[in-house]
């Protein structure tokens, strides 16, 4: 029953704050740096502006070992709901507003789960690790090359950012 709704790195307050208030964000997970962004700051100057945003969780560092720390921290979100609606909502994404304020794509499940079922139409078999070097604000990332690494169960190999110069090491490496 969770709604995820990724969001840019790079928008100013204002428009985090119209992205998290559209979807009603609840919960908000952010980090402390970011290249030159630091997200627990901007979060703890737009949380007044959004009534609905009850549970925010900053990572403060940038590795594995800090996000296994917060869950250690005992944090809880709203209660899991194992049965869902198909046709519910599953993922919001923003366009990148180049004609205005980011626009909201609404995708419920059944369109996350035909997307990532294409994995075999397309040629991906066990021993494949899809590579994405797009954000996870990204539908193609999101529903392509993470919607296929979960739904057939391979390893997937997601870079922090888009290296043109360093692309076919990190192909041949994984």
């Amino acid at each position: 029953g969770l709604v995820l709704s990724p969001i840019v790195p790079i928008y100013r307050d204002a428009e985090v704050t119209m992205m998290l208030g559209d979807c009603r964000a609840r919960g908000l997970f952010t980090c402390t740096q970011f290249r030159r962004y630091d997200f627990a700051e901007m979060a703890d100057r737009i949380r007044g502006d959004l009534p609905d945003l009850t549970h925010v969780f900053t990572v403060r560092g940038d590795g594995p070992d800090d996000f296994a720390a917060l869950v250690q921290e005992g944090r809880t979100l709203p209660a899991y709901r194992p049965e869902v609606d198909a046709t519910e909502v599953k993922l919001v994404l923003y366009t990148s507003g180049t004609t205005g304020d980011p626009k909201a794509i609404r995708a419920p499940y059944t369109r996350f789960d035909n997307v990532a079922s294409i994995g075999p139409a397309i040629g991906l078999q066990s021993e494949d690790r899809p590579y994405t070097g797009l954000s996870l604000t990204h539908a193609n990332a999101q529903l392509v090359t993470l919607g296929n690494v979960l739904k057939m169960g391979l390893r997937g190999v997601i870079s922090r950012k888009f290296s043109k110069s360093r692309l076919w090491d990190i192909c041949r490496h994984y």
